[in-house]
């Protein structure tokens, strides 16, 4: 079988991070790992792919719970503060009309060249 480059990044990704595991807990057995880990995915092709798999799965998994977290934190930590002020401020950013029954504006208009030349 051969090996696709994809599931080598991988492999040599996991190996570096065995590895980086091992210097920062400075224990020698890590660098062990990372070379057995690596020659064994290496080795085997088969394996490697299962691995790659294995990691984009994780991947995309933790990507979809840290998505739904960062905007969680964006939005509590940005959007209600400053829609908290507004309110305070007595801002009416959308040109809310309190008692109307619509809020549709009508805008007879009617377009020329000029409109459609320059629009950003």
């Amino acid at each position: 079988m051969k090996f696709n480059r994809k599931h080598i990044e991988t492999i040599i990704v996991l190996t570096i991070a065995i590895a980086v595991l091992g210097w920062f807990t400075k224990k020698q057995q890590w660098y062990w790992v990372a070379l057995i880990f690596a020659l064994v995915a290496l080795a085997v092709p088969p394996l490697a792919k299962y691995i790659h798999i294995g990691w984009m799965k994780l991947a995309q998994a933790i990507g979809f719970v840290m998505n739904k977290v960062l905007l969680t934190v964006v939005f509590i930590i940005i959007v209600i503060p400053l829609g908290i002020l507004s309110r305070i401020m007595g801002k009416n950013s959308i040109r809310l009309k309190k008692g109307g029954n619509t809020y549709f504006k009508t805008r007879n208009h009617t377009y020329t060249k000029a409109d459609l030349e320059n629009m950003w």
